[in-house]
């Protein structure tokens, strides 16, 4: 008997300390996360304004087009295989080399099928320059070197992104690097299109390195066609899914290139930047906040409701915050940063900061939509702020031009997150997102939890 206590006793301390270092794995993982996040803004925000000082808006329109076009078949390279494979590692570790070797198959196949879609694509569209269609093309061969991200996969599995944020991280810092280098010599656009594309070579090249000092083998991976058809019978959704989101990003640049040219690409492009250099921080509240607050929904439902109307109310506020100073002084906002060439993307940046508001509720209702298991209205919601994009921009731009498109984004953006009001499981929210704009209940909550913290 006496035994038995302590064995379970035994037990009981070797389960928690396993759960305590798994814990920490999991921080250290996040860590390097949004670490990797930080350096990214950091360095390719302050880099990417001096590009658009030195090309102009003309230049930087045509290399801001080329990265758009190239980014909306995206999702034909992906294959939405990227959740999937993780969790098929993850679910039967004994099939790892052939689960990515698999995919690798894949995705290897998708980037050149995709690669010579895109070639063949440019001959359709407007009549451009022969340097735009180059940079198109010369993009567009990324996508065949992106089939090595497969090997992260396997680190994600095994909680080690570490691995990955070194290998793509020091990519990205060489690159900057060099991009700076460029600057300084005062190169042709072209120079920079190559680089961006050096930029995924050097990435794949690390992450092999990384998997090789793994002890891992690119050589041991296996093609099993029965794991293909699984992985593909799952995922195809998701490349339908990943499809509507880049349309819903990107239409409005494309659109724009074909309606008014690459000057003004270049003008709406900047004040795109600026107002997406916020989307970060929905992300990561969401990533650390969310989880604590769906844990609340087995145990106390009325409490899960509150804690989540108090985290659409921080979204909601943040992004009004930001929205409300950046809106006012955004011609001062661009003199200062862009310089006078780039002073016609005042007016847009001061319409286009809010759509910030849309998207702050959309990550966290998104959020939502995933831990309830509501994958089709979250595909329902962006497909339809896709469409209303593309309408709202082919009637405002020829109307309004960029400021038109502004418009347009800005719309889209609202209509895609306050449709979720249309599915019946999820109305309940809408009606959430219309409390956050209730200023006088968030000041008295928000007093409330003041007096608390003082109290204590």
């Amino acid at each position: 008997m006496n035994f038995e206590i302590t064995t379970k006793i035994i037990n009981f301390f070797r389960v928690k300390l396993e759960e305590k270092i798994e814990l920490k794995k999991v921080i250290h993982n996040i860590g390097w996360l949004v670490g990797e996040n930080i350096v990214r803004l950091l360095l390719g925000t302050g880099v990417g304004i001096w590009m658009a000082r030195y090309m102009g808006p003309n230049e930087y329109g045509v290399y801001n087009y080329a990265l758009a076009y190239v980014a909306l078949f995206s999702s034909l390279v992906t294959l939405g295989l990227d959740s999937i494979v993780v969790r098929e590692i993850v679910k039967e570790k004994a099939d790892t080399n052939k689960i990515l070797g698999s995919a690798f198959f894949l995705k290897i196949v998708a980037g050149i099928a995709t690669f010579f879609i895109i070639v063949a694509s440019i001959f359709f569209i407007k009549e451009y320059d022969t340097i735009i269609k180059i940079a198109i093309i010369i993009l567009a061969g990324g996508f065949i070197f992106s089939s090595f991200d497969t090997i992260a996969f396997w680190f994600q599995s095994e909680i080690k992104s570490k691995f990955v944020v070194c290998a793509k991280l020091g990519a990205f810092i060489i690159a900057n690097l060099l991009r700076i280098a460029l600057l300084l010599f005062g190169v042709h656009l072209l120079a920079f299109v190559w680089l961006a594309l050096a930029e995924i070579i050097m990435g794949a090249l690390s992450m092999l390195i990384a998997y090789k000092k793994s002890n891992q083998k690119i050589t041991t991976w296996k093609v099993e066609f029965p794991i293909i058809k699984k992985l593909l019978s799952n995922s195809w959704p998701l490349i339908f899914s990943g499809l509507a989101v880049v349309i819903y990003m990107k239409i409005d640049q494309i659109m724009i290139g074909n309606m008014l040219g690459s000057k003004e690409v270049g003008i709406y492009s900047v004040a795109v930047r600026l107002s997406e250099v916020w989307y970060f921080i929905p992300m990561a509240i969401a990533s650390s906040v969310f989880p604590a607050i769906v844990a609340l929904r087995k145990i106390n439902n009325a409490l899960y409701l509150n804690r989540l109307q108090i985290f659409y109310d921080l979204m909601m506020w943040l992004a009004i915050l930001i929205a409300i100073p950046v809106a006012f002084f955004s011609k001062d906002i661009i003199y200062l940063i862009y310089g006078e060439q780039y002073i016609g993307a005042g007016p847009v940046l001061a319409v286009y900061i809010w759509a910030g508001i849309a998207v702050f509720l959309g990550v966290a209702s998104e959020q939502f939509l995933l831990a309830e298991n509501l994958t089709k209205v979250s595909f329902m919601r962006t497909a339809l702020g896709g469409i209303s994009n593309i309408l709202l921009n082919l009637y405002l731009i020829p109307r309004y031009g960029i400021i038109g498109s502004a418009w347009a984004t800005l719309i889209s953006y609202f209509i895609s997150a306050f449709s979720i009001i249309f599915a019946k499981q999820a109305s309940r929210n809408f009606l959430m997102f219309i409390k956050t704009l209730n200023f006088v209940r968030v000041f008295k909550f928000s007093v409330g939890m003041l007096k608390k913290d003082v109290s204590r």
